[in-house]
This record gives structure tokens, sequence and C-alpha cells, in this order.
């Protein structure tokens, strides 16, 4: 027989275990509460969302599974088991699943959420140019090269790195500039794109007796300046023109919003001025928005902006904006996360804590963090799913 009450107080101990960000108490909890009613589907929903949280995505796998094997009609089971397995990399089953879950609630954005993270996961894996640029492997190696270390720390080379892979089409555009020319050469491993501009380990470089006798010896920054000179150049198209003007236009306006919101920022003690900034901050990404109206950074710093000033209302319709044309526009996954989370923050602040769970799990489902997840809800009311 099922002992209902202790297992709602083993329940109640997890969901505080969970809040509190004890990861493995909760676990055990959770667990416990299984023993005392195998036939809750909810204690193995939230034990699944605990093991996500400690990135143990093949036992959150398992308890999402067991959610629908206990009851095919739970559409956060079904969740809970995409989660699991785009977790692990396995992003076409996790299509399959979402794909399920929408079967028996067609609404549920959870589930529409998730299948459009998977979605765009499998289609990034399929090219080859879009997995190179967001590739962390890629990443490092630029940071270890001599040639292209330095890139990192220049915001537009960044900011061009991501456009392409959130975009390949853009890599024509931004193959005009030299860096990224120098970039794609170190990420494939191509012969003289190495540390010292020579094959894999680079050329020993000649002492000054050799240099003497041997003067046509160049240096491995010639060397690349040479073949930057010597590389055709990429006409572009003169819709390519057009588009790469407008990015160019809107991310100056946009750096005059964030030096602004950046002084905003310093001025603590007069709470009067600090808004001044805050609004003028806003002003500009309004602008930049307007210039690019694809860019959904833009509107996120909007956001954070009315955020700034408690207009929590005003914020999460902007977050919601800006996550409508992320996917639309095929933004980064941590950018819609963030959204997520930021409409978390103004449910927390508006006191609506059981919306703020569901806005934290969708973060969680967009970019696997759990510093977004559960985020200030130490004092949280106890809630079905956590």
């Amino acid at each position: 027989m099922p002992d209902k009450e202790a297992a709602a107080a083993a329940k109640a101990k997890g969901n505080a275990a969970l809040s509190a960000k004890n990861f493995e108490e909760a676990v055990a909890a959770y667990t416990e509460a299984i023993g005392h009613d195998p036939g809750d589907k909810v204690f193995y929903s939230n034990r699944s969302a605990a093991y996500a949280s400690m990135g143990k995505w093949q036992e959150a796998l398992d308890d999402g599974q067991k959610c629908v094997e206990v009851d095919p009609t739970f559409a956060k089971g079904y969740g809970r088991a995409g989660a699991g397995f785009f977790g692990l990399g396995k992003y076409q089953e996790a299509v399959d699943i979402y794909k399920k879950g929408l079967e028996i609630d067609s609404g549920n954005a959870m589930l529409q959420q998730g299948l459009a993270s998977a979605q765009q996961k499998l289609e990034a894996a399929s090219n080859p140019i879009a997995g190179l640029f967001s590739d962390p492997a890629s990443l490092q190696r630029l940071a270890t090269n001599p040639q292209t270390a330095g890139f990192l720390s220049q915001p537009d080379f960044m900011q061009k790195l991501q456009q392409i892979a959130q975009n390949p089409q853009m890599m024509q555009m931004h193959m005009t500039d030299p860096r990224i020319q120098t970039a794609l050469g170190v990420m494939l491993g191509m012969p003289g794109a190495g540390p010292g501009g020579g094959a894999a380990g680079g050329a020993q470089a000649p002492d000054a007796a050799a240099q003497q006798e041997a003067p046509e010896v160049k240096s491995a920054a010639e060397e690349e300046r040479e073949r930057e000179k010597a590389a055709p150049p990429v006409e572009l198209t003169e819709e390519e023109k057009a588009r790469l003007e407008v990015v160019e236009k809107a991310e100056a306006v946009k750096a005059k919003g964030t030096a602004a919101f950046k002084e905003a920022g310093k001025l603590k003690k007069d709470p009067e001025a600090k808004a001044g900034k805050v609004k003028e901050a806003l002003a500009f990404f309004t602008e930049a928005s307007e210039i690019d109206d694809t860019n959904m950074l833009y509107l996120s710093n909007r956001a954070a902006c009315m955020f700034e000033l408690k207009q929590f209302d005003e914020c999460i319709a902007e977050c919601k904006k800006a996550v409508e044309l992320g996917r639309q526009h095929r933004s980064d996954f941590k950018n819609i996360a963030k959204a997520f989370a930021r409409i978390g923050n103004c449910q927390v602040e508006q006191g609506d804590l059981a919306a703020a769970l569901e806005s934290y799990d969708q973060s969680l489902m967009e970019n696997h963090d759990d510093k977004v997840y559960q985020k200030k809800q130490k004092n949280q009311e106890e809630e079905e799913s956590c």
C-alpha cells in the first residue's frame, strides 16, 4: 500500500533541497518519496529535474521515461525525457520524444521550445561550417595560436564568429576580413596556419648567422601578411553589402547604449541619475533594434533596461519578443536562455513564484545551466514539479 503521507513529506524535503541547490539531497528525498509511492509520476519528474541540474543526463532521461511509462498522458514527462536526450547530445531522439509529447498536448510551450532547440541543434550539426565556428575546440585553437589569440579580445571579431555560427551564409560576407581568413585556416589546421606560420609544430626560427646567410627567410608575420594580400577578394552581392551596412550601423548605436548602461551602474548612490542613464541606454537600444530588426540582442538589451527601471510587465513582453525573434533567426541558445531567465527574474519580483519556476525551467532546457534554475527561490512555496 502506498504511504501517501510519508511520500508527501519526502517530496517536501526534496523541493526544499532543490530550491537550495542541494541536488544530491533532493535526489535522495525524491527517491524516498518514490519508495513510499512508486506510482506517482511527479516524484520521477522532480528527480529528473534534480539530475538535470547536476548534469547527470542519463539519470534525468531514465526518470523522464519513467514518467511517461507511469502516465503516458503526462506532457511534462516527455519534456523531462527530451531534456535528457538533449543533454546527452542525442538530438534526433529529443526531437522524436518532444513530438510525441506534443501529440498529447499540442499547446505545451515547454515541449514546443524543446523541439525547436533540438531541431536547431540537428541543423547545426549537419552544417560543418556552423559546427566549426561554434565548436569550443575551435575557439581553443584560436586562443592558443599566436596569430589569432589577440583576435579574441576584439569585440567585432567575436561578433563575426557568432554571426557565422548562427548563420553560415554570412561567412562569405565576413571573409573580406583577413582575421576571419586566418582564423578559418587555424580552425581547419591548415599548413602555415599553425604557431610560427609553419607546418605542425612550427618552423624553427633561424639564428642571426643564418639570417645573414639567407636574407630571403621571412618572419611568420611577414608571410602571413603576404598570404592575406594574395588571397583573392570575395565579391559581395549588393544584398550582402546592404546587410553589412545595416549590421555595422546598428552595432555602432548599440555601443552607445552599452556605454550609457555601464555608466548607470556607477551611479548606484544617485537613483535619479542612474534612472536617467538607463533611459538613455534604452533609447539607443531601441534605435539599434529599429535599424536591425533581426537581432534579438537589441531587444534583450531593451529588456535589461526595463528590468532596471522596474517595468516588469514591459520587460517580460520584450523578452518574449526577443525569444520569438531569436528562434526565427536562429540565435544562440544561450541568448534565448537568458531571455527566459530574465522573465523568471521579473516574475520573482512580482511574487509569481510558480510562473518563475516555469520560466527557469524553460531557460534550463535552452541552455542546461543550473545557475539560472531555481534562481532566487529560497523561500518559494512547494510546487508540483520543480
